[in-house]
C-alpha cells in the first residue's frame, strides 16, 4: 500500500472536482499546515456564495482528514534543508513559506509530495519525490 502527502492544492481538488486523480496513492495523508490553509479560506471569500463553498470545503476536509500530520521537530529539521535548497535555487523562502513547510513535512516523514503546483517545489526534486497531480 502506497502513502503520500497531498498538499493544499490537491486537498482542495479532491472536494471540488468530480473524480479523484488516478495518480494519488492508496493512502492520502495531509499536513496540519494544509488544514490551516483550508480553515482560513472562508476569511478571504469575496462573495457569500464563495464563503459558503469554502466553509463546505473546511467541513469536508476536516471529516476526511481528522488527524493531519503535525509540524513537529522532525519537520523543523527538514525545513532547514528545504529552505537552504530554496535559497540555493535563487528563490526566497518567505514567498512560498506554507508550500515549503508542507514539503518539509513530506521530507521528514519520507513521503512523496503530491501537488497540483509542482513548479512551486520543483527545485526540491533532488531531496524530495514530487508527484504532479
Amino acid at each position: 500500500m502506497s502513502a503520500g502527502l497531498a498538499d493544499t492544492s490537491v486537498v482542495i481538488g479532491l472536494f471540488r472536482y468530480v473524480r479523484e486523480p488516478d495518480v494519488l496513492p492508496d493512502e492520502v495523508l495531509v499536513s496540519a499546515i494544509s488544514m490551516a490553509e483550508i480553515v482560513q479560506g472562508p476569511l478571504f471569500a469575496r462573495t457569500e456564495a464563495d464563503r459558503r463553498s469554502r466553509e463546505r470545503l473546511v467541513l469536508d476536509a476536516q471529516r476526511a482528514f481528522p488527524e493531519p500530520i503535525p509540524f513537529d521537530g522532525a519537520c523543523v529539521a527538514s525545513y532547514r534543508s528545504v529552505a537552504a535548497r530554496t535559497v540555493s535555487a535563487g528563490r526566497h523562502p518567505r514567498r512560498r513559506t506554507l508550500d515549503l513547510l508542507i514539503a518539509a513535512t513530506a521530507q521528514a516523514h519520507s513521503l512523496p509530495l503530491y501537488t497540483a503546483n509542482p513548479a512551486n517545489v520543483q527545485h526540491l526534486a533532488d531531496i524530495l519525490e514530487i508527484v504532479p497531480v
